[in-house]
């Protein structure tokens, strides 16, 4: 037998950043998110159900989850106004608000580090599925001495999708250190195009093909 053995040289694991943000919305090109500050990913139920009989717990149940984030961000690329619920109304900038909101699809990576390889070690890519922006308060201060940029944010639930085996979820993460390096760099090709394609967002079942070859 085999002792456990903590803190061994290369595995001391860290997960750290945000980069690499890319907006998907239906009818129009992928775009760069810059200024893209964190998702805060979070989930609403799960929570645990006990059951009695003779008032003596035995079983503990958990509901079904929710997918909920918020987004922070310096600003936004300009394909997300719609899904911001601003439709132009003319070619020279103005907009009407409160309008209809358009689902979207996002990725970004975040980096993972190590005692080795630092930040660099490996990545995890992050694919959120029919998102839809919540209304959110705005804030317009003034400008102060340190001319500090406002901080924009929105909260998204997203439409769960079905995949056999398991329970529908609109989240997908892939952790860059159980593939090889070509199926990773066939799936960033995908997501963020090459000199010879056009990028887009996978669905399910393609995310799924890619992967499982």
């Amino acid at each position: 037998m085999t002792r456990i053995t903590w803190n061994a040289t290369g595995e001391k694991f860290y997960e750290t950043g945000i980069s690499e943000a890319v907006l998907y919305v239906d009818g129009l090109a992928p775009a760069p998110w810059n200024g893209l500050l964190s998702v805060s990913e979070s989930a609403v139920g799960g929570d645990a159900v006990g059951y009695y009989y003779d008032g003596i717990k035995y079983l503990n149940n958990a509901n079904n989850q929710e997918f909920k984030a918020v987004i922070r961000s310096y600003y936004v690329p300009e394909e997300f106004y719609e899904c911001d619920g601003q439709k132009q109304l003319t070619y020279y900038g103005l907009f009407a608000t409160q309008q209809a909101r358009k689902t979207f699809n996002l990725c970004y990576k975040t980096r993972i580090g190590n005692d080795i390889d630092g930040q660099d070690h490996a990545y995890k890519l992050h694919l959120i599925y029919n998102a839809i922006a919540t209304p959110t308060v705005r804030t317009y201060g003034s400008i102060d001495a340190n001319g500090e940029p406002s901080v924009q944010s929105w909260s998204i639930s997203a439409l769960p999708q079905s995949i056999s085996g398991f329970k529908p979820t609109p989240y997908r993460v892939v952790d860059s250190r159980k593939y090889s390096t070509l199926v990773m760099s066939e799936l960033d090709e995908i997501l963020y195009g090459s000199p010879s394609t056009a990028p887009s967002f996978p669905s399910m079942n393609e995310l799924t093909t890619i992967l499982g070859a």
